[in-house]
């Protein structure tokens, strides 16, 4: 049997092969290479965070309204001095010499959680809760084995070619042995994360800031968040966060300029092309070599003349034509020299032997 090499396959037998191929192909590769140092820093962290959600700061909002007098809730203290300092707002005095007033301000204290330590503490949750989530059901995917991590791809084919179908199946594992990553204990780890985020998710805070406006980096070092020890570690945990999140971005952006699953997938579908062309028995004859070299070969000098300057499509005829006609003037000059040289030399040769 004629050896089949990959480097002259018949490129149109290829292509009508590609065409009667149904291809399944699952690839799974660098998936669960990931780092997960993380996920014990996070956990140093939650104490702060989970005393500050039980015990959010409040602030106490005061608001002043000048109201008719028959709409007053609530006469206080300062009611009185503001009356005292703006007697034009007394309509008249009762025989008792009590002062009646047409208007009188009336004050309402209100407690509040918008102040700008709570607004950060909610953004960092649900940043965390963003992040800790695509973990979350990231991990759900994963099929822990004893073995370590696992990288595979699963390559399925059926191919129908004169009413013969050829199928084939290649799987291939990568399992990586590992002392340092327990991905059973790791997964352990961040369902726990993810239930307490839940959590924080629900928490009063949480509801009272729904609407707030979030903060952004960088965040403001405030007295409050220097000085207190929760916020400051707080202010660590979104410096962390922001950072992961960074260096994934990265990671991810990296992967995916590494691996090109359709470059893949192209390559399995050659491979499987070759063993179909072994299995079956498959030859290229030299006049089919010769035809595919000889088309290479124009095809790969119509693109440099296509790429020269001031040569179109209409000029390419013509340039090539006499571009060949100064090739073949020299291949006739070459062959010239080379055979009166050769003539010259016998010419020597028997002047010699005489």
């Amino acid at each position: 049997m004629k050896k089949l090499k990959i480097s002259n396959y018949n490129d149109q037998d290829y292509k009508n092969f590609k065409e009667k191929t149904q291809i399944d192909c699952n690839l799974n590769i660098n998936s669960y290479s990931d780092n997960y140092q993380w996920v014990d820093v996070f956990l140093e962290y939650i104490p702060y965070l989970d005393a500050i959600v039980r015990n959010p700061r409040r602030f106490i909002q005061t608001d002043e309204l000048l109201v008719q007098i028959e709409k007053a809730k609530k006469i206080s203290e300062e009611s009185i001095k503001h009356l005292a300092q703006h007697t034009h707002l007394i309509r008249s005095v009762d025989e008792e010499d009590v002062p009646q007033p047409s208007k009188i301000l009336n004050i309402y204290k209100e407690e509040t959680y918008d102040i700008y330590e709570n607004r950060f503490i909610a953004t960092l949750i649900r940043n965390l809760y963003i992040f800790i989530t695509m973990q979350y059901d990231k991990m759900k995917e994963i099929e822990i084995n004893e073995d370590g991590a696992e990288k595979s791809v699963v390559y399925k084919t059926k191919t129908l070619i004169d009413n013969e179908e050829y199928t084939s199946t290649l799987r291939i594992e990568v399992k990586e042995k590992t002392e340092t990553i327990d991905l059973r204990a790791v997964k352990d780890k961040i369902d726990g994360l993810y239930d307490v985020i839940v959590q924080f998710k629900k928490s009063d805070l949480m509801k009272q800031l729904e609407r707030a406006q979030p903060v952004r980096s960088p965040i403001r070092k405030t007295n409050a968040i220097l000085k207190d020890t929760q916020l400051n570690k707080c202010l660590e945990l979104w410096e962390v966060l922001e950072k992961l999140q960074n260096d994934i971005e990265l990671d991810t952006h990296n992967a995916n300029s590494y691996v090109d699953e359709n470059e893949f997938v192209e390559n399995l579908t050659l491979s499987n092309y070759m063993n179909f062309c072994t299995l079956t028995n498959r030859t290229i004859t030299e006049e089919d070599e010769l035809d595919d070299q000889a088309k290479n070969i124009f095809n790969d000098l119509i693109k440099i003349y296509l790429e020269r300057d001031n040569i179109g499509v209409k000029n390419f005829r013509k340039e090539l034509v006499e571009d060949l006609d100064v090739l073949c003037m020299q291949y006739e000059k070459d062959y010239d020299a080379i055979e009166n040289a050769y003539e010259n030399f016998f010419n020597s040769f028997t002047y010699f032997s005489e």
